[in-house]
């Protein structure tokens, strides 16, 4: 199911340009934005669910990721000061969720395998050198940034879910 985020992710990002464009620029167009809705939906519901039964820092941080994520793609990016800072700010901080729904469930890895964990943890500091050189090289948070980051968090949560829980 992974996967079909990712591929979904990077069609989305493709419909404008890849480089100078991004998911939001997506949204704004009339025939995508009720796609990116239920994407983003979609893709938090999922989580959510596969996700439930973790421990509730876990979940908490799962809700506020889904509620921000949420928010961020129903508050229009346009030219309103105060919508455009909104968008910025949820999404933004959604993304912050997520990471720390990367890094919980490494801490959580390493109560039972101190190794596994620490090769995980070296794996999310690989992806975050390879998003801060997108961002350094291209100067925005363009969709090269979003599909390497939500390809990056889909295969990791995918991936530990697989892992037997002791």
């Amino acid at each position: 199911m992974g996967i079909i985020f990712i591929v979904v992710a990077l069609f989305l990002s493709t419909r404008v340009d890849f480089i100078n464009g991004n998911m939001t620029h997506t949204a704004l167009l009339p025939e995508y934005h009720y796609i990116m809705i239920v994407y983003i939906a979609t893709l938090a519901l999922y989580y959510l669910y596969r996700l439930h039964n973790h421990d509730p820092i876990l979940q908490g941080l799962l809700y506020s990721c889904a509620f921000c994520l949420f928010a961020g793609i129903l508050i229009p990016y346009t030219d309103n000061l105060f919508y455009e800072h909104a968008h910025i700010f949820f999404t933004s901080l959604g993304s912050l969720f997520a990471i720390g729904i990367v890094i919980r469930m490494i801490d959580c890895q390493s109560l039972t395998n101190y190794h596994k964990a620490m090769v995980e943890r070296g794996y999310l500091t690989f992806v975050i050198a390879l998003l801060s050189a997108i961002f350094f090289f291209c100067g925005q948070f363009n969709g090269l940034f979003e599909v390497t980051g939500l390809s990056a968090f889909v295969l990791f949560v995918e991936y530990d879910m697989k892992k037997p829980r002791n």
